[in-house]
């Protein structure tokens, strides 16, 4: 429609205004974006705020509601999960060390985006929290390092208020 390419219109419209001057394209929307956790955190400000990011509005909230995840059951009844465009909810639920019963670290109200263990975006809606990371490689002991950091945050939200 613009007689634009995908990665110009990104970066006029998106990266260039939010500032993100550490996130660029290589040749593929999907596998070859790069960006750091400070860029990544602009985004998840954008998510928290619903669309508006340093006084400027991005997008409207109702384009915000439309980009939440959903349940997909609705529409194809044996799939289980919730997505939105560009988004899942990232709940990670743990069984309760003191009652037993099944709970989520931080909350039930996580959205975001990853790439396996080389990029996290979790905006935490609940808390108003918004956890990023960025790195070329993901190892094998990712999730039992990430699970502590997330307990840590966890442990000293009251020191965040």
């Amino acid at each position: 429609v613009s007689g634009k390419s995908i990665f110009r219109l990104f970066r006029e419209q998106i990266y260039e205004p939010l500032g993100m001057v550490h996130t660029i394209h290589d040749w593929d929307l999907g596998y070859s974006i790069h960006s750091t956790a400070a860029d990544l955190a602009k985004v998840g400000q954008l998510l928290l705020n619903k669309g508006v990011y340093d006084g400027r509005r991005y997008f409207s909230e109702s384009v915000y509601e439309e980009i939440l995840p959903q349940d997909l059951s609705k529409y194809y009844p044996k799939i289980k999960q919730k997505w939105g465009i560009g988004l899942t909810m990232m709940n990670w639920e743990v069984k309760d060390e003191d009652t037993g019963e099944k709970r989520y670290l931080l909350s039930d109200q996580i959205i975001g985006h990853g790439s396996a263990t080389a990029s996290v975006l979790w905006v935490d809606l609940k808390n108003n929290l918004v956890i990023t990371q960025s790195r070329r490689k993901g190892k094998k002991n990712f999730g039992k390092h990430y699970r502590k950091l997330i307990e840590v945050l966890e442990s000293h939200l009251e020191d965040l208020e």
